[in-house]
């Protein structure tokens, strides 16, 4: 079963940064669209591949990923979303034909408040969108490979590197008890504690004490993250992204899952 569902998770981030041509433009990349009022909407590959050029900025950069109009025609594309003023983070908002979303944890010395790993609003955020565009019966109709369509796409410096990595759904039951747990966010159990609050403490918690907070290398966010959902047993898994023959015209994106190993060790399964 786990295999089935990384063959179908690994088709749809394959689509992301190696889509199939399209006979038609986009409309929703026209400057003159009403969705596109920045004029910074793309195609999601390079919002991916380009958004390590942000990551000195002082607020979080962010794409939706939408499947809009007439798809499949011309396919989906990347809408930008700007970051709040307060928070300096993207919050996104679920729209009905909106299955993903790309952003950045930036860190710099003005604003050290970006963990650069997934949180766990970053990974609610995927179930949500994945509960209202699955309300659409006719985007149900043309998605192919179901749950393995939704994602959150997360790029981040750790150690000395520019990452990009993956949420994807593998078990949906699983992942829907979050939503038990998310809605629940207004109460408190016996001890005073909200469980979703305290889950999200604990993963920002993990992250700096096992990680080394913000000058931690990529294996120790990966190593932490992985127990994380593992240990609450969320039904996710985690990909990551690898870059190719950069600056050159055989430049190529290709993924590979992350799995614990023995001694907690990170090993890596590539998508084929």
């Amino acid at each position: 079963m786990k295999k089935a569902h990384m063959k179908k998770n690994c088709e749809e981030l394959n689509k992301l940064t190696s889509p199939p041509a399209y006979y038609l433009p986009n409309p929703y990349l026209d400057d003159d669209n009403a969705y596109n009022i920045n004029g910074l909407n793309t195609i999601p590959r390079l919002a991916i591949v380009n958004a390590n050029q942000s990551l000195d900025n002082a607020v979080e950069t962010g794409f939706g990923l939408f499947n809009q109009g007439n798809f499949p025609d011309y396919g989906s594309y990347a809408r930008y979303t700007s970051a709040n003023n307060q928070t300096h983070h993207v919050e996104f908002i679920a729209y009905p034909t909106q299955y993903g979303s790309i952003h950045t944890h930036p860190f710099n010395t003005t604003n050290k408040t970006w963990i650069p790993m997934f949180s766990l609003d970053d990974i609610y955020s995927v179930l949500t969108f994945r509960n209202v565009y699955s309300s659409i019966e006719y985007l149900n109709d043309l998605n192919t490979n179901g749950d393995a369509l939704f994602t959150s796409i997360l790029i981040a410096k750790q150690g000395d590197s520019n990452n990009t990595y993956a949420i994807k759904i593998e078990d949906i039951t699983k992942f829907q008890k979050l939503k038990d747990v998310y809605d629940d966010i207004g109460d408190a159990n016996n001890d005073g504690i909200n469980e979703y609050k305290e889950m999200n403490q604990s993963l920002k918690d993990l992250y700096t004490e096992n990680a080394n907070d913000a000058s931690g290398t990529a294996t120790q966010y990966q190593r932490v993250l992985l127990k994380f959902l593992a240990d609450n047993d969320l039904g996710l898994s985690l990909y990551q992204m690898e870059q190719t023959n950069a600056g050159t015209p055989d430049v190529e994106e290709t993924w590979k899952r992350l799995n614990l190993g023995l001694g907690d060790t990170v090993i890596s399964s590539p998508c084929n």
